[in-house]
């Protein structure tokens, strides 16, 4: 009986040790046959994917007609390149979605060549500038944009940041300040003073507006 018992045993033992010795090596082989590269896969995947042109729409042209040309002209230059639609204001641009397969580039270039078109470009894609002075200090004019700190009311400002994603204004802007207290030596204001150049310290009025020497 105690024989039997320590053949019983060691038949476990066996077995137990020999599983265990797949389960180490079979994961293994397994992983490795899984990670061997397929070529065809591999090969008709790479020819499929091919780069995108960015910078652009990949169907659209911006058209400008020169003015005085005809209905049928425009017609006739855009027949089988796609089709038009006129942007809204005054500028005359028209969307051109080109028919499927047309380069916008190739495109636009040959009518660029027309003598009867003024503009014609892909429709360009453009993307928000950062608007963020490089005021040190520009996060305590609350006034401009108050985020809540300090106990401020977050939100409680005149949306600065928003107003120059339109504009931030022009160097031919002329802004009149009465006030003799102007420091034209802050960084802001340096080399910003407006001069008029059509008057001169002459005492006489150059630019006879009424006044003399208003320079």
């Amino acid at each position: 009986m105690y024989t039997s018992r320590r053949l019983l045993n060691s038949f476990f033992s066996f077995a137990l040790s020999y599983a265990l010795l797949l389960t180490m090596f079979v994961p293994l082989s397994i992983t490795r046959a899984s990670a061997a590269p397929k070529p065809k896969a591999v090969k008709a995947l790479s020819s499929q994917r091919k780069p995108k042109k960015l910078g652009h729409r990949s169907n659209e042209l911006l058209v400008r007609f020169k003015q005085g040309v005809s209905d049928q002209t425009k017609l006739s230059l855009l027949t089988g390149k796609g089709t038009r639609k006129p942007m809204k204001g005054r500028s005359l641009v028209e969307r051109l979605t080109l028919v499927d397969g047309r380069d916008p580039e190739a495109t636009a270039a040959e009518l660029k060549s027309n003598p009867a078109i003024e503009i014609a470009e892909p429709n360009f894609l453009i993307a928000k500038e950062d608007v963020t002075p490089n005021d040190e200090r520009f996060s305590e004019q609350w006034a401009l944009k108050n985020t809540g700190a300090n106990g401020g009311t977050a939100g409680a400002d005149i949306q600065a940041n928003s107003a120059w994603m339109t504009t931030t204004g022009s160097s031919a802007t002329v802004v009149a300040l009465i006030d003799s207290g102007i420091d034209f030596t802050h960084p802001e204001l340096q080399n910003e003073q407006w001069t008029n150049a059509n008057e001169s310290a002459n005492g006489v009025d150059d630019d006879h507006d009424g006044f003399v020497d208003d320079h």
